[in-house]
């Protein structure tokens, strides 16, 4: 039942919305974005070089404790 789905379906992702194999269970190329990655202002980019970019990689990248004091007050603040 779970490799039928697996199989047949198609799926959203963080880097695609339709995410899907062929009959022979290997991953469709239409619905593969790219192999590097880069999470930019809450959005997954891809960084790969080539027509499938979606984005411009951000080198050097703030550690934690810089991007967390840059975020707004609502993303680092727990709501009530």
């Amino acid at each position: 039942m779970i490799a039928d789905i697996l199989r047949k379906g198609h799926f959203k992702t963080s880097m695609t919305d339709d995410f899907f194999f062929d009959a022979n269970q290997i991953l469709n190329v239409a619905s593969y974005p790219g192999q590097i990655g880069q999470w930019q202002k809450g959005i997954a980019e891809v960084i790969d070089p080539g027509k499938v970019r979606t984005a411009p990689p951000i080198y050097p990248k703030l550690g934690w404790t810089e991007a967390a004091a840059s975020a707004p007050p609502s993303a680092t603040t727990p709501s009530s």
